[in-house]
């Protein structure tokens, strides 16, 4: 916001700033809910990933594809289940690429299960947590496995069975070439 107010470009400061107070009111009102309709968590990624987009003057691609037998406002999921992973697509996958990156999301109904996946065409986590261990000597990665224990105490709580499977991707000479999160929610 601070270099479009520099440039005096105040309509894409105002634009930015818009959409930078939308994404945290979503933010906020999602972090009161335990479970969300599929919609606040697509609005809320889709304004994500632009917010980034502007921010970082474009260096990744994205599309998010949603089944079109999906009920957006009637199927629920965690609250800020997928955005972490988007994030980190950008941060530790396509922030290190030397060309444009490219990030799919996806929410598809699969019988009574939703299948959501965040793939990306980035470094890959081995070569991006090199990369934060040699840029930052105190670098943790965390979010993962904050999800995971929050996973494991939802499906004990509500005795769901949601599952979350990390995959490193390689291309056919056998080098890294991305990360596939791959999320499974049983529908109620």
């Amino acid at each position: 916001i601070q270099d479009f107010i520099r440039a005096k470009d105040p309509g894409s400061a105002s634009r930015y700033l818009s959409r930078f107070a939308r994404l945290i009111r979503n933010i906020l009102d999602c972090s009161l809910e335990e479970m969300i309709p599929v919609s606040r968590e697509i609005e809320t990624i889709d304004i994500f990933l632009i917010i980034q987009n502007l921010r970082l003057v474009v260096i990744f691609d994205f599309e998010i594809l949603v089944d079109k037998s999906l009920n957006r406002e009637v199927i629920m999921l965690p609250a800020m289940l997928v955005q972490p992973f988007v994030e980190n697509a950008i941060d530790h996958g396509i922030r290190f690429k030397s060309e444009k990156g490219n990030i799919i999301i996806s929410f598809a109904l699969n019988g009574l299960w939703l299948d959501i996946r965040v793939e990306d065409n980035g470094v890959g986590r081995k070569k991006a947590f090199e990369l934060e261990s040699n840029n930052r000597k105190d670098y943790t990665s965390v979010s993962t496995n904050l999800i995971r224990e929050r996973l494991r105490i939802l499906n004990k709580k509500t005795r769901q069975k949601i599952s979350l499977e990390v995959i490193d991707l390689y291309n056919h000479e056998g080098i890294a070439a991305g990360t596939r999160v791959e999320i499974r929610i049983p529908v109620k």
